[in-house]
Protein backbone atom coordinates (compact mmCIF):
# COMPACT_ATOMS: atom_id res chain seq x y z
CA UNK A 1 0.00 0.00 0.00
CA UNK A 2 1.18 3.15 -0.57
CA UNK A 3 1.35 6.18 1.54
CA UNK A 4 -0.67 8.51 -0.04
CA UNK A 5 -3.14 5.51 0.02
CA UNK A 6 -3.22 5.30 4.12
CA UNK A 7 -6.05 8.24 4.59
CA UNK A 8 -8.53 5.81 2.62
CA UNK A 9 -7.65 2.34 5.03
CA UNK A 10 -9.13 4.66 7.70
CA UNK A 11 -12.05 5.41 6.03
CA UNK A 12 -12.61 1.69 4.99
CA UNK A 13 -12.62 0.69 8.75
CA UNK A 14 -14.90 3.09 10.16
CA UNK A 15 -16.97 1.95 7.38
CA UNK A 16 -17.14 -1.44 8.00
CA UNK A 17 -16.66 -1.57 12.29
CA UNK A 18 -20.23 1.21 11.96
CA UNK A 19 -21.66 -2.19 9.68
CA UNK A 20 -21.08 -3.85 12.81
CA UNK A 21 -22.28 -2.10 15.55
CA UNK A 22 -19.27 0.11 16.33
CA UNK A 23 -18.93 3.56 16.34
CA UNK A 24 -16.61 5.59 15.07
CA UNK A 25 -14.84 9.26 14.60
CA UNK A 26 -12.21 10.63 12.94
CA UNK A 27 -9.71 12.45 14.93
CA UNK A 28 -6.23 14.37 14.39
CA UNK A 29 -7.65 15.67 11.20
CA UNK A 30 -8.45 13.01 9.57
CA UNK A 31 -5.01 11.33 10.03
CA UNK A 32 -6.71 9.32 13.18
CA UNK A 33 -9.92 7.20 14.05
CA UNK A 34 -11.31 6.00 17.51
CA UNK A 35 -13.97 3.30 17.64
CA UNK A 36 -15.78 1.48 19.97
CA UNK A 37 -18.28 -1.22 20.51
CA UNK A 38 -21.71 0.26 21.42
CA UNK A 39 -24.68 -1.54 22.82
CA UNK A 40 -25.68 -2.66 18.95
CA UNK A 41 -22.71 -4.33 18.43
CA UNK A 42 -22.11 -8.30 19.26
CA UNK A 43 -21.67 -8.92 22.60
CA UNK A 44 -18.39 -10.18 22.72
CA UNK A 45 -17.35 -6.99 21.51
CA UNK A 46 -18.67 -4.97 24.70
CA UNK A 47 -15.70 -2.79 26.39
CA UNK A 48 -13.21 -2.69 23.20
CA UNK A 49 -12.07 -0.06 21.52
CA UNK A 50 -9.60 0.54 18.59
CA UNK A 51 -7.65 3.46 17.83
CA UNK A 52 -5.90 3.65 14.67
CA UNK A 53 -3.61 6.74 13.06
CA UNK A 54 -1.59 7.40 9.79
CA UNK A 55 1.32 9.13 8.81
CA UNK A 56 1.47 9.77 5.32
CA UNK A 57 4.88 11.18 5.30
CA UNK A 58 6.49 8.20 6.55
CA UNK A 59 4.33 5.85 5.59
CA UNK A 60 3.64 3.99 8.93
CA UNK A 61 0.04 2.88 9.91
CA UNK A 62 -0.08 2.25 13.84
CA UNK A 63 -3.32 0.64 15.16
CA UNK A 64 -4.11 -0.19 19.25
CA UNK A 65 -6.83 -2.59 20.41
CA UNK A 66 -8.36 -1.61 23.99
CA UNK A 67 -10.03 -4.62 25.58
CA UNK A 68 -11.95 -5.01 29.04
CA UNK A 69 -10.10 -6.31 32.08
CA UNK A 70 -11.73 -10.40 32.41
CA UNK A 71 -9.20 -11.51 35.01
CA UNK A 72 -11.44 -12.35 38.23
CA UNK A 73 -8.18 -12.99 40.70
CA UNK A 74 -4.49 -12.54 40.45
CA UNK A 75 -2.45 -15.45 41.43
CA UNK A 76 -0.41 -15.05 44.65
CA UNK A 77 2.73 -14.69 42.66
CA UNK A 78 1.44 -12.79 40.18
CA UNK A 79 3.52 -9.62 39.47
CA UNK A 80 0.35 -7.55 38.23
CA UNK A 81 -1.20 -8.21 42.19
Amino acid sequence: MAADDLPAALSRIASVVSAHGWRAETTGGGDGLRTWATDTAEQRSAGYSFTASVDTATGVFSAEVTSPCVRTSAASDSVFG
